[in-house]
């Protein structure tokens, strides 16, 4: 049975209106050198706003503690030790906003229960107990804003439902089920917690081999099952795929990553549309995790970033 962790980015809000590129204009533009040398962590790389200025910055998590290089707009610079020593989950250790104050925070699950590292915008800060026991999902533990009050929620999805523990912006609070029965995917990126409908609270999404399926969060259950694809749609090669606004609408879309390139299904609130292409040749990563998709430039769109041994690449989001 697969135990997988994962993390949602937060998406950063929107500041004056954005242009929407049309579907034939839409893209991720020309590859840009974003480190001029390797920059990886042997636990995991990571993409998303830890500092608060609407920009991802890129994470490195390593066995001797966590790197980061914040964005600049149109590089990551320098390298910042944002902890003095290792800090790390024996099953994930991931990035979210749980405190509702705009920076993403330092989460370690481990098989006694969750500690948490507040992002003081220049390092991770002490440990703090975020539950008093464990809490894992079998199939995956993640980490969205499920409720809609702007901090991320404990998520576990296991072979018999979906638990959630809501963040009170200090600790994790009780069980609480959101399904009545089994939700899980059945391929990469299986299940995904994303802001597909527009309404500020993190959907469940799960890819099978016939389709996608969408449960909208009410803000204290996911709802019934909706089909958001008529046929398969799925990636081959990691990271496979994403849910998150490339567009600037605020709706997160469907991306997958094959060998030809990467593909585009926009969220228009109750389905998942055509396919675009947006990429006209291969782009993804040779180091994992291979790449990711998040708005490191702070125009409201996520960006497409690949992690390979030489460096790291952006193409932005047209």
């Amino acid at each position: 049975m697969r135990h997988i962790v994962k993390v949602l980015a937060p998406v950063c809000a929107l500041v004056g209106v954005v242009a929407l590129a049309t579907p034939s204009e839409a893209a991720f533009s020309a590859n840009e050198t974003w480190t001029s040398n390797p920059y990886f962590g042997n636990y995991d790389t990571q993409f998303t706003d830890v500092t608060g200025d609407g920009l991802a910055d890129a994470i490195a998590i390593n066995d001797t503690g966590i790197t980061v290089r914040r964005s600049t707009g149109s590089v990551f610079s320098g390298n910042e030790a944002w902890t003095t020593g290792p800090y790390y989950g024996s099953n994930s250790t991931q990035l979210a906003d749980v405190t509702g104050d705009g920076r993403a925070d330092a989460i370690a699950i481990n098989d006694t229960g969750i500690t948490v590292r507040r992002s003081t915008g220049t390092a991770f800060a002490a440990n703090e107990t975020w539950t008093a026991n464990p809490y894992y999902g079998n199939y995956g533990t993640y980490f969205a804003d499920v409720t809609g009050d702007g901090r991320a929620d404990a998520i576990a999805v296991n072979t018999t439902g979906i638990t959630i523990r809501r963040s009170t912006g200090s600790a994790f609070s009780g069980n609480e089920t959101w399904t009545t029965g089994p939700y899980y995917g059945s391929q990469p990126p299986y299940e995904v917690f994303a802001d597909v409908t527009g309404d500020d609270l993190a959907d469940a999404v799960v890819v099978n081999s016939e389709g996608i399926t969408v449960r909208r969060s009410n803000g204290s259950a996911f709802t019934a099952n909706e089909t958001w694809t008529s046929n398969p749609y799925g990636g081959e090669r990691a990271p496979f795929g994403a849910f998150t606004d490339v567009t600037g609408d605020d709706l997160a879309d469907a991306i997958v990553v094959n060998s030809e390139g990467i593909t585009v299904r926009r969220s228009n609130g109750t389905a998942f549309t055509a396919n675009e292409t947006w990429t006209s040749d291969p782009y993804y990563g040779e180091h994992a995790p291979g790449g990711a998709f998040a708005d490191v430039t702070g125009d409201g769109r996520a960006d497409a970033i690949v992690v390979n041994n030489t460096g790291i690449t952006v193409r932005r989001s047209a």
